[in-house]
């Protein structure tokens, strides 16, 4: 069975170890991560009498069941991961794909990086890991890329894989051992070379290995989306919800018009933000970011129509002018995959177009939106069928 088969459910409902000790003695002294401070879901029910009345209004809703307690729990996960949210800062070698112009051919830039990570999308689906665990796995080695002052291309694969053995480790039930790990990539690195760049990333990341992602984001918008509808239902209608909030969200659902199916959007939406993993400077964007774009743009794209963004953004807490950049960058990059072509760019796409072309995932890597859609939903200048710089 195809692994990626339960994500709309759920959300329903060149590298040898030839002086590896030197190079990577190096990383370790360079490498300076800034890690995401946590904070607990429950703390916000802690002391209800020093609560404002709205949040006190919150509270008790929370303590019933239904799409309004959905809803609110759902959105205040997602305000609490905005808050936690730290967008990556690139690297200049990384954000930049004119890098080997300036003598650091040898470095990391945002094309090596482009080519690890749609070999990753094939590692993740060699092993039928979670998505959950493919996007941890890249914000990992985004990370340690940011605080590491130039990585030499020889160690990049291997870094990478490192970053899939921590986060499989935490997120799969059986995650795939070492000598998988090792094979996957050609023996390119021995098992010693593995755990000792472990080692090398917990020290760098401080052993903070849960970021907020795009995926988990979207997990949470889609649940709250579909209490919204379900709130604005005639069952649901006979019984409004008290908190304003939830009130508000009943009504945008109500007026939003006919949409596609919810298992279509979200696999449009989880093919955006797959793509928007190849881009450095997309990557870089907060997960609730991205995460809330790629919602928007896949339901335009399959409506036909943006009569669903007054709902999808107040299920996101965010206005459209936070959400426009956002949605322009990945409206572009969607029209570029979608464009016939070949070289690199047809490459890179490879994987992707392979996943998200089976049935368990709507065969959504054959949909594009007409060219006046997404500029309407960008709200800019004509969006320009083109490669992305890093492309």
């Amino acid at each position: 069975m195809c692994s990626s088969q339960t994500l709309a459910g759920s959300c329903l409902m060149e590298t040898n170890s030839d002086g590896f000790e030197a190079t990577t003695a190096q990383l370790y002294s360079q490498a300076s991560i800034q890690g995401d401070d946590g904070d607990s879901f429950c703390a916000f029910l802690a002391d209800v009498d020093a609560c404002t009345p709205e949040q006190q209004s919150l509270a008790g809703s929370l303590e019933s069941t239904g799409p309004a307690a959905t809803y609110l729990a759902c959105t205040e996960m997602i305000r609490i991961q905005r808050d936690n949210e730290q967008p990556t800062k690139q690297h200049p070698a990384v954000a930049s794909a004119a890098s080997s112009d300036s003598g650091s051919g040898s470095l990391v830039d945002a094309g090596s990086r482009a080519v690890v990570v749609s070999w990753l999308v094939e590692v993740a689906e060699e092993f039928g890991l979670q998505q959950e665990s493919l996007h941890t796995a890249v914000a990992l080695l985004d990370r340690f890329l940011a605080g590491a002052a130039g990585v030499p291309r020889c160690v990049l694969q291997l870094v990478a894989v490192g970053c899939v053995f921590l986060a499989t480790k935490q997120l799969e039930v059986r995650p795939p051992s070492v000598e998988q790990l090792v094979a996957v990539a050609a023996h390119s690195f021995s098992a010693p070379d593995l755990l000792r760049v472990e080692r090398l990333l917990l020290d760098a990341l401080e052993f903070r290995l849960a970021p907020p992602t795009p995926y988990g984001c979207l997990h949470l918008l889609t649940q709250a989306t579909l209490a919204a509808m379900a709130m604005a239902s005639t069952d649901q209608q006979q019984q409004p919800c008290a908190h304003p909030a939830a009130a508000a969200a009943a009504a945008a659902a109500a007026s939003c018009g006919p949409c596609p199916p919810m298992e279509r959007v979200v696999s449009l939406a989880m093919f955006l933000t797959e793509l928007a993993l190849l881009d450095a400077d997309c990557a870089a964007l907060p997960g609730s970011t991205l995460a809330t774009a790629a919602l928007l743009l896949a339901h335009t794209t399959l409506a036909g129509h943006c009569g669903a963004w007054p709902l999808l953004l107040a299920v996101a807490g965010m206005s459209a002018q936070q959400a426009q950049p956002a949605v322009a960058a990945l409206a572009r990059l969607h029209a570029a995959a979608a464009a016939p072509g070949s070289g690199q760019l047809a490459e890179l796409l490879l994987p992707l177009k392979a996943k998200f072309g089976q049935d368990c995932w709507c065969r959504v890597a054959a949909e594009v939106a007409p060219l006046e859609l997404q500029q309407q939903a960008a709200g800019q200048a004509p969006v320009q069928q083109q490669q992305q710089h890093m492309w």
